[in-house]
This record gives C-alpha cells, sequence and structure tokens, in this order.
C-alpha cells in the first residue's frame, strides 16, 4: 500500500482562485479573464503534466507501468490499438498515453507500478499520483513551473481498501 499521495493540477490551491479557468481541449479559443486561451498554451501545460509524471516516477525508481482497468471505451488508433488491460508499458509509452487522456481522448486507464507507484488522469485536468517515497521535493519543484500538488488526497479511482495515507 503506497503511503504518499498528491492530487496534481494547473490550479493553486493556494489560495484558490475565484477566476475562470480553463478545464480541457474543446475550450481552445474561448475566452477567459479577458485572454483567448490558444492550443499553444493547452500543449504548454499538458508538457508540464508529463513532466510531473516523469519527475515523481523518476523519484519513485519506476520506468514501467502497467494499464490496471483500461476503460472498454478506449480509443483503438495507433496509440491506444496495442493496449490492454495488464499491458506493461515502458514510463516514455506511459508518458504518451496520459498525453492522449489529458487531451481527453480517453479516460479511464489507470497505469500503476505494483506498489510502488500509480498515475491516474481524471477530467478537468486533474492527475493522481501515489508513490511508495515522499515526493515533497518534486511537488515543490513543480509548483515554480505552474503545476500543483495537494499532499494526501488520494486518487478516487483506487479501491477503497486502499485509501490510506499519510502525506
Amino acid at each position: 500500500m503506497l503511503k504518499y499521495h498528491y492530487q496534481v493540477s494547473k490550479y493553486n490551491p493556494w489560495p484558490p482562485d475565484d477566476h475562470e479557468e480553463w478545464t480541457g481541449p474543446h475550450q481552445i479559443g474561448a475566452e477567459f479573464n479577458g485572454h483567448v486561451f490558444t492550443e499553444d498554451e493547452f500543449e504548454a501545460t499538458v508538457n508540464k503534466y508529463l513532466d510531473a509524471v516523469e519527475l515523481f516516477a523518476t523519484k519513485s525508481g519506476v520506468d514501467r507501468l502497467t494499464v490496471v482497468g483500461l476503460d472498454p471505451e478506449a480509443p483503438t488508433d495507433e496509440l491506444w490499438a496495442p493496449v490492454h488491460d495488464g499491458s506493461t508499458v515502458s514510463l516514455d509509452q506511459a508518458l504518451r498515453l496520459v498525453r492522449s487522456m489529458l487531451r481527453g481522448t480517453a479516460l479511464g486507464a489507470p497505469l500503476e507500478a505494483g506498489g510502488r507507484f500509480y498515475v491516474h488522469v481524471g477530467d478537468y485536468m486533474y492527475m493522481w499520483i501515489g508513490s511508495h517515497v515522499d515526493c515533497s521535493d518534486v511537488a515543490a519543484d513543480l509548483a515554480r513551473i505552474g503545476i500543483y500538488t495537494v499532499p494526501g488526497e488520494v486518487s478516487p479511482m483506487l479501491p477503497d481498501a486502499d485509501k490510506s495515507s499519510s502525506g
């Protein structure tokens, strides 16, 4: 069972912003707080999330992840076709899957490394990461690039039995 859990997102929780924010690629071209949200901004944010996954995984000593509970609605394109429930993929392939999930192509493909690590992508640009090691230093580094973590927030995709957290 993992001891450290983090909710990861672009939303700064300290203090919570009260201004309107975009929540996904479907809003590209829309105006938020007097600014038109662009595809370049979206992709830059997705890249920050991928940096977060890579940093957390590296800190956790993880270079391969297993697909656990693949959503039956997952796409069948070139990226997803070879993926099935139980597939183990390299960290690079996992990052491509996470990119696809953040782009809204598919959700519900939890990626896990036994009792050492997980990354789960949810709606509205929320992601959860769990680790067997304390990644507080990674979380602090991410805040400097505009990706925020809330320690102790367990993924809602984990079975209830696994929802204990210290960190």
